[in-house]
C-alpha cells in the first residue's frame, strides 16, 4: 500500500514538473494533519534521546556494560534502529514488553539502553511504524492514548522499582534541598502532553472515541499499543 502511494505521489510530480522550480514532491501527499503527525513524532524522539542521555549521565555504570561505548555510539545506534514500516525490535520483543524486561530486577545489561528502546519501540508501534506521514495514513487515537499512560507508568516505576538490596534500579530525579534537579519530570511530562495531544488529534480526525484507563495506571500495569 505505502508502495503504491509513493508511486502516485511520484507519477503526479513527473506530470508537475515543469510547473516551476522549488517543487517539492512529498508535499503533493501531506495534509496539514501529516505536516502535524511528522514534528510530534520527531519531537518525541528527540526527547527520548535526551531522556538516554540523562539517564547515563545519572548512571554510568549502565554504560560500561557496553564495550567501548559512549553516549553519542549508544544513541545512534537506536536511532539506525528505527526504520519505516518496521517493528523496532530489542532481542525479538517490542514495546512494553522491552519495558518489563528493562524493569525485570535480575536484567544484567544496560538498563538505560533497554529502558529507553522500550519506549522507543512504544511509541514508533503507537504511530503505526511510520517515520513520515502522507494522506493515506492512519493514526490509532487509542494506541497513542495507551502510550501516554505507560510513559506515566514508566516514569512512576524508574522513581519506585528498586533491586533486591533496596537500591533504585536507575536514578533519575534528584531531591537534596538546593540541588533538585527535576529535569525528568519536565521531559517525561512533555513526552505525555505530545502522546496525548496526537490521541485527541487522531479520535477528533475521524471522529472516534477514547476509551479512558486508570485501573492500569494504578496497578502500575503497563497498557498494550
Amino acid at each position: 500500500m505505502r508502495k503504491i502511494q509513493l508511486s502516485i505521489f511520484c507519477l503526479i510530480a513527473i506530470l508537475l514538473a515543469g510547473c516551476g522550480q522549488g517543487f517539492n514532491v512529498k508535499q503533493l501527499g501531506k495534509g496539514d494533519i501529516d505536516f502535524v503527525s511528522d514534528a510530534h513524532r520527531k519531537e518525541t524522539e528527540r526527547l527520548l534521546y535526551e531522556l538516554m542521555e540523562k539517564l547515563y549521565r545519572r548512571n554510568p555504570k549502565e554504560l560500561e556494560k557496553q564495550q567501548n561505548a559512549t553516549v553519542e555510539a549508544q544513541v545512534a545506534r537506536l536511532k539506525s534502529a528505527v526504520n519505516e514500516d518496521s517493528p523496532l525490535l530489542i532481542d525479538g520483543i517490542e514495546g512494553v514488553d522491552v519495558l518489563q524486561l528493562a524493569f525485570d530486577k535480575n536484567y544484567v545489561g544496560d538498563r538505560v539502553f533497554v529502558l529507553v528502546s522500550g519506549l522507543m519501540s512504544m511509541a514508533h508501534k503507537s504511530y503505526g511504524y511510520h517515520v513520515e506521514f502522507f494522506i493515506l495514513d492512519k493514526l490509532d487515537q487509542q494506541k497513542l492514548y495507551n502510550s501516554a499512560r505507560n510513559i506515566e507508568i514508566f516514569s512512576w516505576r524508574l522513581r519506585t522499582d528498586k533491586d533486591e538490596n533496596g537500591e533504585l534500579l536507575l536514578l533519575s530525579t534528584h531531591i537534596d534541598g538546593e540541588n533538585t534537579n527535576l529535569s525528568f519530570e519536565r521531559l517525561v511530562s512533555k513526552l505525555i502532553s505530545i502522546q496525548d495531544m496526537m490521541a485527541l488529534i487522531a479520535a477528533d480526525g475521524d471522529l472516534r472515541t477514547i476509551n479512558g484507563v486508570t485501573q492500569g495506571v494504578a496497578k502500575m500495569i503497563f497498557l498494550p499499543i
